[in-house]
């Protein structure tokens, strides 16, 4: 299997990313790999470090059939676009039972990238993402964030509910987690799931209703990650 990755801004785009997996693949170089292209003027690129290859940089690596595995790149760029997007073909390790996240380390991010085709990012010059392949067990043990993270809501914008996905790490002192929606007054409109506090990764559904049941108005609203009582975590979402 291969997912191909593609980097862009409003006037730049590089297509020559991707990871998979072959039976025939080398750990090292091989005819499945890219290097990185030389930079002239602009440019906006992958990394994969490669330090054993005598051009060690690739911006696609392919390795060897595995049960599990973790990709470390770069995203580096000397464009000035406020904004980078990544995107990758759409891919299911799901036969394998495997799943497959991306992880943006410098802001603690983590997209699953079987419901995601996409990721857009503050551009600030460099930076360091993780691609993690495995089964569920080894991406909970290897994954948990140093804090907890609000990770996606998709779709967004939505039409009738929206999945929303969030982490929680392993050291954190709080006693419950609760899921709610606000409008852009603050006014609380649903609060959609509340647990105890537990580390893992949760993906709860909101089916676009308020508390008393009325389907919502189209418009802006928050999505809010509550620990505690205190701690808060946002991220928007549309209703169409």
């Amino acid at each position: 299997w291969e997912v191909e990755l593609n980097l862009s801004t409003a006037d730049f785009s590089n297509g020559q990313g991707g990871l998979g997996m072959r039976q025939d693949a080398d750990q090292s170089k091989d005819q499945y790999d890219l290097v990185r292209l030389p930079r002239f003027i602009n440019y906006l690129d992958f990394n994969f470090p490669k330090p054993e290859y005598f051009a060690p940089e690739f911006s696609k690596d392919i390795v060897p059939t595995n049960g599990q595995h973790i990709w470390e790149f770069k995203v580096e760029t000397n464009l000035s676009s406020p904004e980078i997007k990544l995107q990758w073909s759409d891919v299911s390790v799901d036969e394998y039972q495997k799943e497959l996240w991306l992880y943006h380390k410098d802001q603690e991010v983590i997209v699953n990238m079987q419901q995601e085709q996409h990721y857009e990012f503050a551009n600030q010059g460099t930076h360091n993402f993780a691609v993690y392949y495995g089964s569920k067990a080894f991406i909970e043990g290897e994954l948990l964030p140093a804090k907890a993270v609000l990770t996606a809501a998709y779709p967004n914008p939505f039409t009738r509910e929206v999945t929303v996905l969030f982490s929680l790490p392993e050291r954190l002192e709080s006693e419950f987690v609760r899921l709610s929606v606000y409008d852009l007054m603050g006014r609380n409109i649903k609060q959609v799931w509340e647990d105890t506090y537990r580390p893992g990764f949760y993906k709860v559904v909101w089916d676009g209703t308020s508390a008393s049941g009325n389907r919502i108005a189209s418009g802006t609203y928050l999505i809010r990650l509550e620990l505690n009582g205190h701690q808060s975590i946002f991220k928007r979402v549309i209703k169409k």
